[in-house]
């Protein structure tokens, strides 16, 4: 790890703590180790469902009345939306079961 640091520092590169982050760095239960890998899990896939509908709302703007383009267009919102809500439910569960598991 120490030779990787070297290396981006030589490079310019910025070095970041885990602890600057906001991030966790320790967990005392597997629990909340699990609870902290799904919430990151859901902010990832939150962040990239945003992109998809943008994505896919540009595909509409710019699909020029064309039926095929616009069933594409629906269907990557919809896709997105649709892994939202299901992230969601995931981190409600996980939530539940690590709750359960503490005591």
């Amino acid at each position: 790890m120490m030779h990787i640091n070297f290396i981006l520092t030589a490079l310019g590169a910025i070095s970041i703590k885990a602890s600057e982050t906001g991030l966790p760095t320790s967990t005392t239960t597997i629990s909340q180790g699990l609870a902290n890998i799904v919430g990151i899990l859901v902010w990832i896939i939150g962040s990239i469902s945003v992109v998809m509908i943008v994505v896919g709302g540009l595909m509409y703007a710019v699909s020029s009345g064309d039926p095929g383009r616009i069933k594409r267009a629906r269907d990557t919102i919809t896709y997105a939306v649709v892994g939202v809500v299901v992230s969601i439910i995931a981190y409600a569960v996980v939530t539940y079961i690590a709750g359960a598991l503490k005591t």
